[in-house]
């Protein structure tokens, strides 16, 4: 059976990389070499299930949080410990627990709710 490929892989990796600052640091946060973002975004390359996964998911998180805040804020957001996941960042909350409760503690926040 062949793998499909998210037809929005290119511009998933894109935002994924500026979300982080650089490709190299969203390699990093994914487990991989430094190059594969690049490779990916450019489809000489596809990534594995879990890294896909784990783009798609950041991909959704920061479109949500972007209708909260503004980019800039979002992207900070992302990256600041959060009382509502227990002092953790919403990126670490992400690649340990998945979408769901920083869904939750951004739904939270945008409710003016700050535990």
């Amino acid at each position: 059976m062949a793998t499909v490929v998210d037809p929005l892989l290119h511009d998933r990796v894109r935002t994924a990389g500026r979300a982080f600052g650089s490709k190299a640091e969203l390699a990093r946060y994914l487990g991989v070499d430094r190059s594969r973002p690049g490779r990916w975004e450019s489809g000489q390359d596809i990534p594995s299930e879990d890294a896909l996964r784990r783009i798609q998911d950041l991909d959704y998180v920061l479109a949500r949080a972007q209708r909260v805040w503004a980019e800039p804020v979002a992207r900070e957001w992302l990256r600041s410990p959060n009382s509502l996941l227990n002092g953790t960042t919403p990126l670490v909350a992400l690649k340990m627990e998945g979408p769901a409760p920083v869904i939750a503690a951004l739904d939270a926040a945008s409710a003016g709710s700050y535990a």
